[in-house]
């Protein structure tokens, strides 16, 4: 999106280091906060990361610039979302368990929806891409996965065990 929007080639590499440079703080606090909070606390944190991460869907709604400052904050915005997702997901799969049996089965799980999503997703994308270049479908999507990891956040906030045995 930031190329069809006149963003320089180097700006995009840099942008793409920072995406991922923003979760490596996260991934050394997050785990810690997960695993010290209750339910409630959790259930807000999730809440604020998704209010983190719908701004940034607004944003990418909002993209008529090649403004190296929106985009700068839009990545940010974007990969402090992801890092914080995965993270609370990976934390999860070991809090909601009761051992590594069941820790290996959830993560097995999840693996197996994640490397569908890995194989279909780019065509998927690129159809989408050629259908609408200026992205207001993949915004869509994005805004429809963003309201279902908020959602699924606070529902495994809630669950003490994901294997009731």
């Amino acid at each position: 999106m930031m190329l069809q929007h006149g963003v320089p080639n180097g700006v995009m590499t840099i942008f793409m280091s920072l995406y991922s440079f923003v979760g490596m703080p996260l991934s050394i606090i997050l785990p810690t906060v997960f695993l010290t909070l209750k339910a409630k606390g959790t259930t807000w944190v999730s809440l604020g990361a998704g209010m983190v991460a719908l701004l940034s869907v607004v944003m990418l709604f909002h993209t008529q610039t090649k403004s190296v400052v929106f985009w700068g904050i839009v990545t940010i915005l974007i990969g402090a979302s992801t890092a914080f997702f995965f993270l609370f997901s990976l934390t999860m799969f070991a809090s909601k368990t009761q051992s590594p049996v069941q820790t290996a089965r959830l993560s097995g799980m999840a693996q197996a929806g994640g490397y569908f999503i890995s194989a279909f997703g780019p065509i998927l994308y690129g159809h989408a891409f050629d259908a609408n270049p200026a992205g207001k479908i993949q915004n869509i999507v994005y805004l429809i996965l963003v309201l279902l990891m908020i959602v699924s956040a606070v529902m495994i906030a809630h669950t003490k065990n994901v294997f009731d045995e």
